[in-house]
């Protein structure tokens, strides 16, 4: 077939994105709407998609997410990505979208070929193919997987995208069924092998209990690749920064699902400076004091919440940055931050204030007149919602009824409903548009 030259002149420009010590950030999406979003902002030079995430928002796990359903999500994200001027008709001889597009087709589904044609015929110039057969759980044989990204490759040059940009990952450190967790050398014989192959980049995966990939590792891995490597950022304190990670060598940085968990994280966000002062001036320090450590206490009690339940939540201990773009705003909320460190009260030495010397450097915005960050917390609140019903559910001390409304509340602290009456020591009653109907005072 004919070369599809707008398509690959994208897949041209996406590959020769990847260099070494000036690596690539994708900020990986999952609908049409992220799409849209990050497409739009000036710093975006590729799209990339995330297999977790759009199985994550169809209410699916990641190994349960089938060639068809991330094909409709990708189709749905392809065409925001469209040029304005282009047809539902156009010939699909030469498709081409306003920014390279790499799709993340998990372990290739069990027909290569297949998944290659259904996003090339999209407009996708890359692709993400792992290593670990998500039929069997199991680490394909090296031979297999090699000829499974040679094969994306010639089918992509078939297409007439012989440009292609393959980012192979493998799985040999993780914990694989019917075999050890591999070494850092495992992967290194992999990664040399997919490149080999073809590949542009290779990420090896830390797998999902935790074992990670070293600083040193990266080096090592670097080295070996001669800087191919494409590395998962982790937006958590205590992981490498995209500056380290330049630094380092690397091409590729991917953000995987972390913009999906930040979306779907409720903020623990405590009130340290902004209405505080308003609290003492009106009721004193020591009661704007209280107020404030009663916020800043649930960010613990949330943290110990899900670890005494044992519920996975996405609990997370982070800071929370406010950005001043307005030097008036970032003004006053200086003089803030200032009035509560004289004042002596504990809670302002969790306070960071940065001036407008270093605002842009440490907020990485542009623009910054100044910022503010102390400790706060996120987490997945229907996670936890969900974790909490469960417990609830199973247990024979509680009676969980649905679609019981109750009546009337009298004074002997019975709850009359349809069904029938219920005496309780305590009743909580939820402030929502119901409780006027029950009291009306």
């Amino acid at each position: 077939m004919a070369i599809r030259t707008a398509q690959n002149n994208l897949a041209i420009h996406f590959r020769n994105l990847h260099k070494p010590g000036q690596p690539i950030l994708l900020t990986n999406i999952h609908d049409a709407a992220t799409a849209s979003l990050i497409a739009s902002h000036p710093s975006t030079k590729a799209i990339a998609t995330g297999s977790y995430a759009i199985a994550a928002s169809q209410g699916i796990p990641d190994d349960s997410l089938t060639l068809a359903q991330n094909i409709a999500a990708v189709r749905s994200i392809a065409s925001v990505l469209k040029h304005s001027d282009s047809s539902d008709n156009e010939d699909l001889a030469d498709i081409a979208t306003k920014l390279p597009l790499t799709v993340d087709l998990q372990d290739g589904s069990p027909d290569v070929a297949e998944a290659i044609r259904e996003i090339v015929n999209l407009g996708a110039v890359g692709c993400n193919i792992e290593d670990l057969d998500n039929t069997t759980g199991r680490l394909r044989p090296l031979s297999e997987a090699v000829a499974r990204i040679e094969l994306a490759i010639r089918t992509a040059t078939e297409l007439g995208i012989p440009d292609f940009v393959v980012n192979a990952r493998t799985d040999i450190l993780g914990d694989n069924p019917g075999g050890a967790p591999g070494s850092i050398e495992d992967a290194i014989e992999r990664g040399k092998a997919f490149l080999k192959a073809g590949a542009c980049t290779v990420f090896v995966w830390g797998g999902a209990g935790g074992r990670g990939v070293s600083r040193e590792e990266i080096k090592e891995l670097v080295a070996a690749f001669q800087g191919k490597l494409n590395v998962k950022m982790v937006l958590r304190d205590g992981f490498l920064t995209v500056p380290e990670m330049k630094e380092l060598g690397v091409a590729r940085i991917s953000m995987g699902p972390e913009l999906f968990r930040a979306a779907m994280s409720g903020p623990l966000r405590p009130d340290l400076y902004d209405r505080i002062p308003t609290y003492i001036r009106r009721h004193g320090v020591d009661a704007a004091a209280e107020v404030t450590n009663f916020e800043l206490s649930h960010i613990q009690a949330f943290k110990d919440l899900p670890a005494e339940e044992n519920i996975d939540c996405d609990f997370n201990i982070t800071r929370c940055l406010n950005v001043y773009l307005d030097e008036a705003a970032g003004e006053r909320a200086k003089k803030q931050y200032e009035a509560l460190v004289t004042r002596g009260l504990a809670f302002a030495d969790d306070i960071h204030y940065t001036p407008l010397k270093n605002a842009e450097g440490f907020s990485g915005i542009k623009g910054a007149k100044s910022c503010l960050s102390y400790t706060s917390g996120t987490l997945w609140p229907y996670k936890l919602i969900l974790g909490l019903l469960s417990k609830i559910a199973n247990s024979s001390a509680v009676n969980v009824q649905v679609f019981t409304p109750v009546t009337s509340v009298t004074s002997d602290d019975s709850v009359h409903t349809p069904r029938g009456s219920i005496r309780a020591c305590q009743i909580v009653y939820a402030s929502n548009a119901y409780t006027s109907g029950l009291f009306p005072e």
